[in-house]
């Protein structure tokens, strides 16, 4: 088993109004590890964190770590953070999700940078 850890990911809120009832969610597209084996699966969790309210420019931390089958490296991952989320006054929920993909540093450790909008 390998334990995939997200580095802490900050959710700001860039709107001119406040944000409440906030949850985050985790979600894998898939994992590639260096001996071929695959986690392709999409699978979504709940994180136990919950804001009331998420004022203009105040951040979240948000941090996910998942176990799944593998035990080499991972060459290549895709993951998404999710979010729900009312905004100020909306009667509506808003449910939100940002891709992240791993990309190698030079020290062969992986990074999560944002996916690109294309691929």
């Amino acid at each position: 088993m390998t334990l995939i850890h997200w580095q802490h990911i900050w959710v700001t809120n860039e709107g001119y109004l406040a944000i409440s009832n906030v949850d985050f969610y985790c979600g894998i597209h898939n994992i590639d590890f260096a001996d071929g084996s695959k986690f392709a699966e999409f699978s979504m969790r709940h994180i136990q964190m919950h804001e009331e309210t998420i004022k203009p420019s105040e951040q979240a931390t948000v941090r996910c770590d998942w176990m799944v089958r593998g035990n080499a490296s991972i060459v290549h991952g895709d993951i998404a953070i999710g979010i729900k989320f009312h905004p100020f006054l909306i009667p509506y929920q808003v449910d939100r999700w940002f891709r992240f993909v791993a990309v190698p540093r030079a020290d062969g450790i992986y990074q999560w940078m944002p996916k690109p909008d294309k691929t």
